[in-house]
């Protein structure tokens, strides 16, 4: 596996202002599922998605990728990092589609006492590295300017607030969101160039072959 170029970030020699945007749907802390042992993932809907691959690459990381069947894309890689609460992702867009976000950071909890069953819980907060250009759609120029932004930030307040998730765990996401950020804007507002920074020892797949929309 090797590194796809991502499309560049903005050239300025100051990181653009992140963008802060929100969802006003509260729900609680969404979870999912990894089970090594049958090669699947149970999504936050409760259905078993069939994994291509597996890589335990330390005790604490995980890699996944595997076939989707969404409108809107048809394959996801995932980075699970659980000491530092992450799971970095592509969401690999159909041809012609709007790309939403060319990289995603999503703020986790992850328990992996059982080394083949990860358990993750999803604590609202996302980091994404979108198109700077609202209309464009897949596939992305390798040149593409791009910009982060953080996501529902008001959704992690209002869950707090109605007691869906505790103060430890909302000071977690918080402070997480906050160093992931700061260490991504060290690195030209780039979630690969990070991502090299963290020792994965591998990368994302030179090719995918997109699932079938239902």
């Amino acid at each position: 596996m090797s590194i796809s170029p991502a499309p560049s970030p903005s050239s300025s020699a100051t990181p653009a202002p992140t963008s802060i945007h929100s969802s006003q749907d509260t729900h609680p802390p969404k979870a999912e599922t990894f089970n090594l042992r049958e090669m699947v993932n149970i999504d936050p809907k409760g259905f078993r998605r069939k994994v291509d691959e597996f890589q335990l690459l330390t005790p604490n990381r995980l890699y996944m990728r595997r076939g989707m069947d969404h409108p809107k894309f048809g394959y996801l890689e995932s980075f699970l990092l659980a000491d530092e609460g992450l799971r970095i992702s592509i969401y690999h867009f159909r041809p012609g589609v709007k790309v939403e976000h060319q990289r995603y950071v999503d703020i986790v909890s992850i328990d992996h006492t059982d080394p083949q069953c990860w358990r993750m819980t999803d604590l609202y907060l996302d980091i994404l590295q979108a198109p700077s250009d609202a209309e464009a759609v897949a596939p992305l120029p390798a040149d593409a300017a791009t910009q982060i932004r953080v996501e529902d930030v008001d959704e992690l307040v209002a869950a707090h607030t109605q007691g869906l998730i505790s103060d430890e765990l909302t000071e977690f996401a918080i402070e997480t969101t906050l160093t992931a950020r700061a260490a991504i804007a060290a690195h030209g507002d780039s979630i690969d160039a990070w991502m090299q920074s963290l020792n994965l020892n591998t990368t994302w797949a030179d090719a995918v072959e997109l699932s079938p929309a239902v």
